[in-house]
């Protein structure tokens, strides 16, 4: 499964109380999971989620309350499940769609088209996972990814501690790890705290561990 987020700018004082996009993808590569999207986080945590994955290829979400929007970060996560093959790329196209019923869906819309909406696209890799891995994200509390803070990882048959840098979108990995031992994942940040900092995480029969990590407000 593949977690992709969308993120907006500065929503704060802009009225938006809704929004509709559509988002094509090669249904040879991923379709969407179930469920298509989760708000945990983000700054629809609060609203009311209308997904529509009916028509292959093509991923429609609605979001409504009746509060205005504030703050910038993460809108939405998408979940798509991965169906292709290593090296395979499917682009993630916000773009004008009718359905079969004669429907019409914006590629992206706040509220009725005020304010105007600025996309960028984005795609989908089809990476190896290596096997006996930690890996997960490292978030602030409106789910944007946190770049640069320090991981590190101890326990068990490791020599030392083991240390990485989470990438642009709060991403690490720590990989060639051993199949039933337990780990002791940390995080640091100058900027963010968390509590709790450190998570401990056993590894199953020969497959990736995800842990995630949230900054306190």
């Amino acid at each position: 499964m593949v977690t992709v987020p969308v993120t907006v700018g500065n929503t704060t004082g802009q009225n938006i109380i809704s929004y509709d996009f559509q988002v094509t993808y090669d249904p040879a590569i991923v379709m969407p999971a179930s469920p298509a999207f989760d708000t945990t986080g983000t700054l629809s945590s609060t609203m009311l989620i209308t997904p529509n994955a009916a028509n292959t290829g093509h991923l429609i979400i609605s979001g409504f309350q009746a509060q205005s929007l504030s703050g910038a970060g993460t809108l939405i996560n998408l979940r798509f499940t991965v169906v292709g093959t290593v090296g395979q790329v499917s682009a993630l196209t916000f773009m004008d769609f009718t359905d079969p019923g004669g429907t019409p869906h914006p590629g992206f819309e706040f509220n009725e088209g005020d304010p105007n909406a600025i996309t960028t696209n984005g795609s989908i890799c089809v990476s190896p996972v290596a096997a006996n891995s930690v890996s997960g994200r490292v978030v602030t509390p409106d789910g944007a990814g946190i770049r640069g803070a320090k991981m590190v990882i101890t326990g068990n048959s490791l020599a030392g501690p083991r240390f990485v840098t989470t990438g642009s979108f709060g991403s690490f990995t720590f990989d060639s790890l051993v199949e039933g031992e337990t780990y002791v994942v940390t995080v640091n940040s100058k900027r963010f705290t968390f509590n709790p900092p450190s998570r401990v995480v056993g590894l199953g029969s020969n497959s990736p561990t995800e842990v995630d990590f949230v900054a306190d407000r």
